[in-house]
């Protein structure tokens, strides 16, 4: 475990930085310390600090699994739980004191403040070097870095501190805006989003110029191509983490607002819903794009993504087999309603020997789909758009739920079809679409609902008991007091 006292220390960028060629800086791997200064005296430098950055981000800690499929879709009661193995049992029970618990919480807290510290790091030089940047990338790189430094603060505080209509005034977290030893002070609920809000919008202004803007990745034939675009925080993922900021806080118009930020990256058309046709048109599975990579807004790679599945999904047969992450033929029943023809239960849950298969892809289709986990997608943008509208315009709303789910439904029925939409609707159409995606907790969370569990003892009753993460007790001792 990372001590709490790192974060705030000088240790060096060298750490923690990826050596990354000009052409394909994406694909990076570990390198041994560097001088700092001499690592920021070229643009290179700039480009591998920024990989460094994606890639903490991608690893098992955070995005790679426990903050998208492991400990955050435990607490949201994503699995079944009678055969789980005992490593996350007290948190699918929500006994953080116990200490297999206590590591996880701790983890998500260290990784996620070490990942900002690299930001801030990077930030500080940039404020510092940026000369040696043409005005263009400077732009870019400072902008994508105060985008990620949002995303990353924005999801410990979804964590680790009640929610906005919980107690808006609770001081839980610091939102680090520099690089060393000063101490940070601690911000209310209400600050820290302000934060949050302030850094997304400056991102904005730098990223005005975005590659993006010169493409529509979905409509480019070369995938790995069009990835690159989106394997990186981009202006239309910054529009949408505000529209998430915005839905979770709710405050006086902030619904309206999401709605009309979800909408934008809508209308962009950058991105598409999935076609059945065009991503699962040919028999084979080598060829499948089983994680809906048209609606990728942000992602991020990562050639382990198999092996962090295995670890977390597999199932072997035989009388020793008790599973870990499952998604039990009960659950899935009652998840997806039956529905043989939801393309999401038949490709990302049912497959013999593997409950869930969203992310474990064979050889042969990692080399046609690069492996990544979704952070952004364009489905989100709609179930927002549909929140946001729900109460002022209900048909608005059920109509842009029936586009998604007709884009999720391999016949040409009316099976996608509602008969009505509702707030309880509208959850069981998230809990089917975000699934192993590391969301559904915060949205159980922001709603004060009840956390909705197939197993005995049946439904979790929301509490802040149960949706705040305690603040690790060494942090206590020597974070930010």
């Amino acid at each position: 475990m990372i001590d709490m006292k790192l974060r705030n220390t000088g240790f060096l960028v060298g750490l923690f930085l990826l050596l990354a060629s000009c052409s394909n800086w994406l694909d990076v791997d570990l390198i041994n310390e560097v001088e700092e200064e001499k690592l920021f005296s070229t643009e290179q430098g700039f480009h591998e600090a920024l990989a460094g950055i994606y890639s903490k981000m991608s690893k098992s800690e955070l995005y790679g699994a426990e903050m998208t499929f492991g400990v955050v879709d435990v607490l949201a009661q994503t699995y079944d739980y009678s055969n789980m193995l005992a490593n996350y049992n007290s948190l699918a029970n929500y006994n953080y004191a116990m200490e297999d618990a206590k590591e996880y919480v701790e983890s998500l807290w260290a990784n996620g403040y070490y990942t900002i510290a690299m930001i801030n790091n990077l930030l500080k030089y940039e404020a510092k070097n940026g000369d040696v940047l043409t005005a263009d990338v400077r732009k870019q790189i400072k902008g994508e870095a105060l985008a990620l430094r949002a995303w990353m603060h924005f999801d410990l505080w979804r964590l680790f501190a009640p929610s906005y209509g919980q107690d808006p005034q609770a001081k839980k977290l610091p939102y680090n805006c520099e690089f060393g030893v000063k101490t940070t002070p601690l911000s209310t609920g209400d600050e820290f989003l302000k934060a949050c809000i302030s850094d997304c919008t400056e991102a904005l202004k730098y990223l005005e110029n975005d590659p993006i803007m010169q493409v529509k990745p979905y409509a480019m034939s070369d995938k790995n191509e069009s990835d690159k675009y989106v394997a990186r925080i981009n202006y239309y993922a910054v529009k949408g983490l505000l529209a998430r900021i915005y839905i979770t806080r709710n405050a006086s118009g902030d619904k309206e607002l999401a709605r009309a930020l979800a909408e934008e990256v809508i209308d962009s058309e950058k991105f598409a819903l999935m076609e059945y046709r065009k991503a699962f048109g040919t028999e084979t599975d080598t060829k499948w794009d089983i994680l809906f990579s048209d609606e990728h807004i942000f992602s991020l790679r990562n050639k382990k993504i198999r092996e962090y599945s295995e670890e977390h999904h597999r199932v072997d047969p035989g009388p020793n087999n008790t599973g870990n992450l499952q998604m039990s033929p009960d659950l899935k029943t009652e998840v997806y309603a039956s529905s043989a023809n939801d393309i999401r239960m038949n490709r990302w849950v049912a497959e013999a020997g593997v409950w869930l298969r969203k992310y474990y892809l064979s050889e042969a289709n990692a080399k046609e789909i690069v492996p990544k986990v979704p952070m952004m997608k364009l489905s989100e943008m709609y179930l927002i758009a549909a929140e946001g509208w729900l109460e002022e315009d209900a048909e608005k709303a059920k109509s842009l739920v029936e586009t998604l789910r007709m884009s999720r439904f391999m016949d040409v029925g009316g099976e996608y079809k509602l008969t009505n939409l509702d707030s309880e609707v509208l959850l069981a159409e998230m809990r089917r679409e975000y699934l192993s995606e590391g969301q559904m907790f915060f949205i159980y969370k922001r709603l004060h609902h009840d956390i909705l569990r197939q197993t005995a003892p049946g439904n979790i009753k929301a509490s802040n008991d149960v949706f705040v993460l305690p603040i690790p007790e060494v942090e206590e001792e020597y974070g930010n007091r």
